[in-house]
C-alpha cells in the first residue's frame, strides 16, 4: 500500500469516527433536553396537585361545618 492510500484510509476512519461522536452528543444532548422537560412538567403537575388539595378542604369544610358557629368546637383540623 502506498503511503497515500494509508493516510486517506486513517482519515476515513477519524472522520467517520468524528461523525459518530458528534451524532452520539446531539441525541444524548436532545434526551437531556426531554428528561428536563418532563421534570418541569412534573414539578407543575405537583403544584397544581397541591392548589386541588387546598381547594377541596375548603368545599370539604364548606360542606361539613356546622351552621351554628357554637358547634365549631368539635371540629378538627383533616389529616394529610
Amino acid at each position: 500500500m502506498r503511503i497515500r492510500t494509508k493516510f486517506l484510509a486513517v482519515l476515513l476512519v477519524e472522520l467517520i469516527s468524528f461523525m459518530a461522536l458528534s451524532g452520539l452528543s446531539v441525541a444524548t444532548f436532545d434526551r437531556v433536553r426531554q428528561m428536563k422537560l418532563v421534570v418541569e412538567q412534573g414539578t407543575q403537575l405537583i403544584a397544581r396537585s397541591r392548589q386541588v388539595y387546598g381547594l377541596l378542604k375548603d368545599v370539604v369544610f364548606d360542606l361539613f361545618t356546622p351552621t351554628r358557629p357554637s358547634a365549631l368546637w368539635c371540629l378538627r383540623p383533616a389529616p394529610w
